[in-house]
């Protein structure tokens, strides 16, 4: 993490439905994390989209290949699918 000192932090006062701390330390012992970092990380989770690279362009050479042209293929189809849960969780119908 970095140098900073938990008075350093942004704070946030929160209200919590019924019920919600409880399913909030069990996840948290679940994955062995404080309840400050498990909300942390679903939030991280829900905000940050994940990284998709760039695709490599086909040489001429390659493109002759159908190996490498499928292999090509199921890279993009890859990162489509991660396009599309994206688009599910943070635009759903």
């Amino acid at each position: 993490m970095s140098d900073k000192q938990v008075r350093d932090y942004d704070k946030f006062m929160l209200r919590l439905p019924d019920g919600m701390r409880d399913s909030i330390a069990d996840l948290a012992k679940k994955h062995g994390r404080s309840m400050n970092a498990q909300i942390v990380h679903i939030l991280e989770e829900y905000i940050t989209p994940p990284k998709v690279d760039d695709m490599p362009y086909l040489t001429d050479a390659e493109l002759k290949s159908s190996d490498k042209v499928q292999e090509w293929m199921n890279v993009l189809s890859e990162k489509i699918s991660i396009i599309e849960k994206v688009v599910k969780k943070n635009f759903p119908e």
